[in-house]
C-alpha cells in the first residue's frame, strides 16, 4: 500500500498543495487493518458490527427476491423495479424444478427456509450472481478511476472492504449493481465524446432500473446546464423502468400494483423509527434528543420538520454548491436520509462523490479535508461493540456514519452559503469602487470646463 505513495507522482500531491488522496488512502488503510485485526482477535466475533443482526439471514434478500418469482412478484408484494425482477426471474430458470419443489412450499411466504442456502442447485445461481456483479464492480472502477495502475487496484481493493459493500455482498441485495452503473454515468455524463455519454446516460438509466435511488444523480446533469441529455436520460429511465412491465408482466395491472406497494412500503419506512441501526434524518432527530435527554411534547412532529428541512437544504443545496463532488455528496444524503429507515447498504451510493472527490478537486482547502474525513467515516469498516450492552452489533457504527452523514450535509450547506455570501460582499465592494470613481470623475469635471472657459 505504502509504496503506491513512493512510486506515484499523482499521488505524492494534488496541484502542489492538497493532500487528499494521501488523507484518503491512509485512513482507509487503517480501519481496513484494525477490522480485520479486531476479527482475529475475536475470532470472527467483532464481524456483527457491520453485518445484518440475524445470522441465520445471510443472503436471504437475493434467494427471497429469486423465490418470489415462482409467482407474480407484484402480486407478492415485491417493491422493486421490473427489470430487477426480472433479473430474479431469469436466475429462477437456472434451479432445478425438483430442487424448488423439494425445498419451496409456498413461494408467497415472506421469509424462505434457510435450507435453500445449503442446497446446489439454489447456491450455483447465487455464486453466478455474485460473482457477476463483484467483477462488474472492480472493472467499472478500474476504468471509471483516474490515476495510475496502482492507485486504481488499491481504491478498488479499499472499496471492497467498506461496509456498505460489505453489508451488501452480506445481505445479498443487488445494490452493487445500480452502484456501478452509477460510477459509470459521473464519470462520463460530462465527456465531450457522444458515444461515451450517451453510455452514460443509459447508465443512469440502468442505474434507477435495479433501484429508484441513483435517479438522484440527475441532478449533475442539471447543473452542468446539459438539458437535452436530461430529456434523453428521462426517455432511457421511462424505458428500462417502465416499459418492462409492458414486455415481462401485466402492464398497467403490475405498475398499479407497483406503485401501491411501494407508496405503501414508503410511508411505514417513514413512521417507523429505529435506532439501533443505520439512521435517517428523522432517526438522528431522536437519537440526538434521545441522547440528550430532550423532551418534546410532539417528538413525532418535530422529527418531521427536520427531515423535511433537511431534505430540502439537501436537494437545493445540490443545485447552488459550486462542486460537482459536493452535488453528488449531497444526492447521497438525500438518498439515505428522505426515509424513515435506511438500509446499511445504501451508504454504497457515498462512494459516488468519494470518486468524484480524488479525481476532480485539486483546490486545498480545510472544509475539503473535514468533509473528507467524514466521508470516509460514512464507508469505513468500523467495528465497535454496544455501549449499553457490550455486545458487538452495528449500533455504535451505524451512530458514526449517521452523524457524519448530518455533519458532511450541514458543512457543505453552510460552506456554500459563505461563499455566496462573500461573493455579494465582494460585488457590493465593486459597486461601491465604481460608483465613488464615478463621483470623483463628475467632481473634476466641472473645474476642467471653468479652466477651458476663462482661457
Amino acid at each position: 500500500m505504502f509504496k503506491i505513495f513512493k512510486r506515484q507522482n499523482d499521488l505524492k500531491i494534488d496541484s502542489e498543495k492538497a493532500y487528499y488522496k494521501h488523507l484518503f488512502y491512509i485512513m482507509m488503510a487503517c480501519f481496513v487493518f484494525v477490522f480485520f485485526l479486531m476479527a482475529f482477535m475475536t475470532h470472527g466475533t467483532s464481524f456483527k458490527g457491520i453485518f445484518f443482526k440475524d445470522v441465520s439471514d445471510t443472503f436471504m434478500d437475493h434467494y427471497n427476491s429469486v423465490v418470489y418469482n415462482a409467482v407474480d412478484p407484484y402480486e407478492n408484494g415485491v417493491v422493486y423495479p421490473p427489470l430487477a425482477t426480472f433479473t430474479y426471474g431469469c436466475l429462477l430458470k437456472l434451479i432445478p424444478g425438483d430442487t424448488f419443489n423439494a425445498i419451496v412450499s409456498d413461494p408467497t411466504i415472506l421469509s424462505q427456509s434457510r435450507d435453500i442456502k445449503v442446497s446446489q442447485g439454489f447456491v450455483f445461481q447465487f455464486i453466478l450472481f455474485s460473482v457477476i456483479t463483484f467483477l462488474g464492480l472492480m472493472i467499472v472502477i478500474y476504468l471509471c478511476k483516474k490515476g495510475s495502475t496502482y492507485e486504481k487496484m488499491a481504491f478498488s481493493l479499499l472499496i471492497c472492504m467498506t461496509t456498505p459493500v460489505l453489508f451488501a455482498i452480506e445481505r445479498g441485495n443487488n445494490i452493487i449493481i445500480p452502484l456501478f452503473f452509477s460510477l459509470i454515468f459521473v464519470s462520463c455524463y460530462d465527456s465531450e465524446n457522444k458515444i461515451i455519454r450517451e453510455i452514460a446516460l443509459i447508465s443512469l438509466a440502468l442505474a434507477v432500473a435495479f433501484k429508484l435511488y441513483p435517479i438522484a444523480f440527475g441532478v449533475l446533469l442539471f447543473r452542468n446546464k446539459q438539458y437535452k441529455e436530461l430529456v434523453r436520460a428521462g426517455i432511457y429511465c421511462i424505458v428500462f423502468t417502465v416499459l418492462p412491465f409492458f414486455i415481462f408482466y401485466n402492464g398497467f395491472d403490475s405498475m398499479r400494483i407497483f406503485i401501491e406497494r411501494l407508496t405503501a412500503y414508503d410511508g411505514k419506512k417513514s413512521s417507523t423509527v429505529k435506532i439501533d441501526g443505520q439512521l435517517s434524518f428523522k432517526g438522528i432527530f431522536y437519537y440526538i434528543t434521545g441522547f440528550l435527554r430532550l423532551r418534546f411534547s410532539n417528538t413525532e412532529l418535530l422529527s418531521n420538520i427536520f427531515r423535511y428541512i433537511m431534505t430540502g437544504l439537501c436537494i437545493g443545496f445540490a443545485f447552488l454548491t459550486k462542486s460537482n463532488w459536493k452535488a453528488a455528496t449531497l444526492c447521497a444524503c438525500f438518498i439515505c436520509g428522505f426515509q424513515g429507515v435506511c438500509p446499511q447498504y445504501l451508504l454504497v451510493f457515498f462512494i459516488v462523490p468519494v470518486m468524484m472527490f480524488l479525481d476532480q478537486e485539486k483546490k486545498k482547502s480545510y472544509v475539503n479535508y473535514i468533509c473528507l474525513i467524514f466521508l470516509v467515516l460514512i464507508i469505513a469498516p468500523i467495528v465497535l461493540p454496544d455501549p449499553n450492552t457490550s455486545v458487538w452489533s452495528t449500533y455504535t457504527s451505524s451512530k458514526v456514519s449517521s452523524l457524519s452523514i448530518l455533519a458532511v450535509a450541514l458543512i457543505i450547506c453552510a460552506d456554500t452559503t459563505f461563499d455566496y455570501i462573500m461573493k455579494l460582499i465582494r460585488h457590493i465592494k465593486r459597486k461601491n469602487r465604481k460608483s465613488s470613481v464615478v463621483t470623483e470623475d463628475s467632481a473634476s469635471l466641472p473645474l476642467i470646463d471653468g479652466g477651458l472657459n476663462n482661457d
